[in-house]
């Protein structure tokens, strides 16, 4: 005799209502299962991962030899503990610009290599941390106008793993779009 197995929602010919409605609770409580084991995953997923805020704003110093600063900003705001290695410009026409670093105490005008080695990149952000670069606008202008392009979209933080995290450059507002609105893209804002 060869045994079949019967699905758990199946109900013979001639069932109860009774019958029909153990049927319909299996089912619904199957789904609910794999419900629960699919959130559950997506929890565990989302609080593994990298979380770093970035932010880039323009400050006024006062001083009319050091002019204004424009600071990059990041704060650890995940669970984990995340190594921050670089920071850079990306500018309009695809590339990323590496002006030097304003490192006060040092002079105004100093090397991208001695800008490097007095920053504070590249520093370890546990939970909590936050690390900040700074540069002078009257050299990010300088540059821009020295290399020809338009504009700095925005500024980025790499890790030691290289994914980017990034904030607009003052002036500029990010554009969604492609599918679900993922894919952005950086347009001047017309509030320099």
């Amino acid at each position: 005799m060869i045994a079949t197995i019967q699905p758990l929602a199946s109900v013979p010919a001639g069932s109860t209502t009774t019958d029909w409605i153990t049927a319909v609770s299996t089912i619904f409580a199957a789904v609910g299962t794999v419900g629960a084991v699919v959130i559950a995953l997506w929890q565990t997923m989302r609080r593994y991962r990298y979380d770093v805020r970035v932010t880039c704003a323009r400050g006024i110093t006062g001083d009319p030899n050091i002019g204004d600063l424009v600071t990059l900003s990041a704060v650890n705001v995940g669970d984990r503990v995340v190594k921050l290695t670089m920071a850079y410009l990306h500018i309009d026409t695809g590339g990323r610009a590496v002006p030097p670093f304003f490192i006060p105490g040092l002079g105004l005008q100093i090397s991208v290599a001695a800008s490097m080695e007095n920053c504070d990149l590249p520093k370890t952000l546990t939970p909590g941390d936050s690390v900040q670069v700074q540069w002078r606008q009257p050299i990010l202008d300088a540059l821009r106008e020295r290399e020809g392009f338009t504009h700095y979209l925005y500024g980025l933080f790499t890790d030691q793993l290289g994914n980017v995290y990034s904030a607009p450059f003052p002036g500029m507002k990010a554009k969604r779009g492609g599918m679900l609105w993922r894919q952005k893209r950086y347009v001047p804002t017309g509030h320099n």
